[in-house]
């Protein structure tokens, strides 16, 4: 630590010298400190009501002088000698040991002509005529939650839950800086997004204490306030002896307005709310009417807690690049990001920067650090500032970031293969098979990655994985280069950064009677980092509907897998006729009514009613791929049979992609050779059968919630 001394023997008095010479010893014997943080000498060991009081009293005094007109120097002259002081052009800090700093606040003289500064002295609205956002005693003003309501989801950190994040936006001063407003700008970019939907905290009045002690709940959180900093160092006021500590005369004091109303009236009442909660003596300071915090106050709160994976953006003017507040919040962060603006900074450019950055954070998915590096450089540097008020300089955005760079989104969200959107809960999703048959079904995944470039996807080797439940039915499968003809990589339309990824013909473990899912695709950005994305969707449609076609005949079987029946209807049959899973076929008969037959012993007088078109080709496609298409459903039950894979293995078939009547194109294959020459299937872009056309006969198939219900019927037996 160094002392730096410069004696006024003109105004020194002896009590001045000793109190010096006092915090000397404090100093030399302290050393112990945060790294690259100076000791702060504007700290009390106690709080005692006579210290409280007089420094109310002259706060009370000293502001009324400023509304007055009155000069900081002339401000000055009412302090003790003893005071401890700090001062810019518009505002002057002091303490007085056994009470808490003081600030004292010039009034401003802005007019709506002038343009507005996020930073010391520079509010819109002078200090007697701001409206009060507080109405509370001063117990429940600093710390009670207020009566704006805010929506937040259950919450957790973990794979489960880290797709719901939280965000949490401040903007107390949200009447002066109106619609620029940058905390406005944040909200409308994270409530737009998924994983922030519902989990937006978005307060411009009625704050409290607690809302700036519980960051550490947030992945996200942004303020939009004003920062008042003191590069002057610490001095007696009318001493004139400048303490300078840790050898730095730059390091410069930032303070954050928290535009709370702190509803103190009296020395008393302050006394009684310090001694409620003696920590917050080194933490805050109080101004006539409001609380600003120090950089000891998120020491204090942050230190201890586990503060990784965050993004922090304080939208607060004049941290300054050496700033104390910046380097408490460095030391407490881990992984995480940290951005400030190093001088004042007008409203409309910093809102035309933080549109820059939030597009690129959340729309694009870019990492913070990226998406801080991918803002054009006139819109974070040397931006027009002025320093105390007056003199003409620039300002900047300023990053801070500690460990590996994260991302702000989950860059990775699954589609739906058939329609151009993404899915959501309970929609359903279409899985290829017969459910309950033992044989493995099979589904098309479609994900969108954002926040890379197609060639830094495939520099970093990221690889999906998919689970289905409690199954991993995909481990980390490589996509770029893409080799396999079963994945398909394509740019995504309109973005700048990222792919959207279609694997094809994903084997899971037969489902039985599921009749939902749960899916969890993972995007792995390297060994330790991965991004997320959970849905449970509805895989069971409740029946198949096959038109079948051919020489001027239409029959239509419609097939309940619920209830494991299907109607059979036809102009040329006599009646609908409906047949079950035990083999029975039931027909309305003139004399006896409905009657049901066992196909297997009346094969000759069912089969004519139910025609299946012979191929030999096909009828091998079904057995191997260990498929059961059975005697009694055999047509519909194709289209849950068929699958893409087995006609992309067969080398008679030629594959086409063809517009269809979905949001995506179909697959197509046409038989070129052997017996599957004149055979053409289509696929829709999940990977269902669509239509099926050969031996002259056309099938065409719909999924759906069919109900077949069999009819009450008479068995009958062979002669009959």
């Amino acid at each position: 630590m160094k002392i730096t001394c410069t004696y006024n023997f003109k105004t020194t008095t002896i009590y001045s010298i000793a109190l010096f010479l006092g915090l000397c010893v404090l100093v030399s014997c302290t050393s112990k400190q945060k790294t690259g943080l100076p000791k702060d000498l504007m700290v009390s060991e106690h709080i005692t009501k006579e210290a409280i009081a007089k420094s109310w009293n002259l706060l009370q005094q000293g502001q009324q002088m400023a509304e007055q007109g009155k000069s900081i120097a002339e401000i000055l002259k009412i302090l003790p000698d003893s005071t401890l002081v700090q001062t810019n052009a518009n505002t002057l800090l002091f303490h007085i040991k056994g009470s808490v700093p003081m600030l004292v606040e010039l009034p401003n003289n802005n007019s709506k002509n002038k343009k507005k500064y996020k930073g010391g002295g520079s509010r819109a609205i002078p200090l007697n005529m701001r409206s009060s956002y507080l109405t509370a005693t001063y117990t429940s003003t600093l710390f009670n939650e207020g009566s704006e309501n805010v929506n937040i989801l259950a919450y957790e950190k973990g794979e489960d839950k880290r797709q719901q994040k939280k965000a949490l936006i401040l903007s107390p001063f949200i009447n002066d800086f109106g619609n620029y407003d940058d905390g406005i700008l944040a909200k409308k970019y994270l409530e737009k997004n998924k994983n922030y939907n519902g989990n937006v905290v978005f307060k411009s009045k009625n704050l409290t204490l607690k809302d700036f002690q519980n960051f550490g709940d947030y992945d996200l959180v942004h303020i939009s306030t004003h920062g008042i900093r003191f590069c002057d160092p610490v001095s007696f006021a009318n001493g004139g002896i400048e303490i300078v500590s840790g050898g730095d005369s730059n390091y410069c004091r930032t303070l954050i307005d928290t535009g709370i109303k702190h509803g103190l009236d009296t020395d008393v009442e302050i006394n009684t709310f310090l001694s409620e909660n003696p920590e917050l003596r080194n933490l805050i300071v109080i101004a006539d009417e409001q609380i600003s915090l120090r950089s000891s106050f998120f020491d204090y709160y942050y230190s201890n807690k586990d503060l990784s994976d965050k993004i922090w953006v304080f939208s607060a003017c004049e941290l300054g690049q050496r700033s104390d507040l910046a380097t408490s919040i460095n030391n407490v962060l881990s992984n995480s990001h940290f951005f400030y603006w190093l001088n004042t900074v007008e409203t409309e450019d910093a809102i035309k920067t933080f549109d820059v950055f939030y597009k690129n954070l959340i729309t694009e998915g870019l990492d913070a650090q990226k998406s801080f590096e991918e803002i054009p450089l006139l819109l974070k540097t040397k931006l027009p500032s002025e320093f105390n008020d007056s003199i003409k300089t620039t300002t900047e955005l300023i990053h801070l970031q500690t460990g590996s760079p994260r991302h702000g989104i989950e860059i990775i969200e699954m589609w739906h293969p058939e329609d151009k959107k993404p899915i959501t809960q309970d929609v359903f999703y279409p899985v290829v098979g017969d459910f309950g048959d033992g044989v493995d079904e099979t589904l098309t995944l479609k994900v969108q990655l954002k926040g890379y470039t197609k060639d830094e996807f495939e520099a970093q080797q990221m690889t999906i994985s998919l689970k289905v439940d409690d199954n991993m039915v995909l481990s980390k499968q490589s996509f770029l280069p893409s080799t396999e003809s079963t994945i398909e990589v394509k740019d995504l339309e309109k973005h700048e950064y990222g792919v959207e990824v279609t694997i094809n013909d994903i084997p899971i473990p037969d489902l039985g009677e599921k009749m939902k899912i749960t899916l969890t695709a993972y995007i792995y950005l390297n060994e330790e980092n991965f991004s997320v994305h959970k849905e449970r969707v509805t895989i069971k449609a409740d029946g198949v509907k096959a038109t079948m076609t051919g020489s001027g005949n239409t029959m239509v079987l419609t097939f309940d897998d619920k209830r494991r029946a299907q109607k059979i209807e036809s102009a040329q049959m006599p009646s609908d006729a409906y047949t079950d899973d035990s083999g029975y076929m039931y027909i309305s008969t003139p004399k006896q009514g409905w009657v049901k037959m066992h196909v297997g012993k009346f094969m000759g007088n069912a089969m004519p009613m139910v025609p299946i078109p012979a191929n030999p080709a096909l009828n091998e496609m079904v057995s191997s791929s260990g498929t059961n298409s059975g005697m009694f459903f055999p047509i519909t039950q194709w289209g849950l049979q068929f699958r893409k894979v087995a006609f992309e293995n067969n080398t008679n078939f030629k594959k086409q992609l063809v517009n269809c009547d979905k949001a995506e194109k179909c697959t197509k294959f046409i038989g070129i050779a052997g017996q599957e020459s004149g055979v053409t299937a289509l696929f829709s872009p999940g990977g269902r059968l669509k239509e099926l056309n050969f031996n002259g006969v056309k099938i065409t198939y719909e999924y759906g919630d069919y109900t077949v219900i069999l009819p009450e019927a008479k068995e009958i037996s062979l002669g009959i």
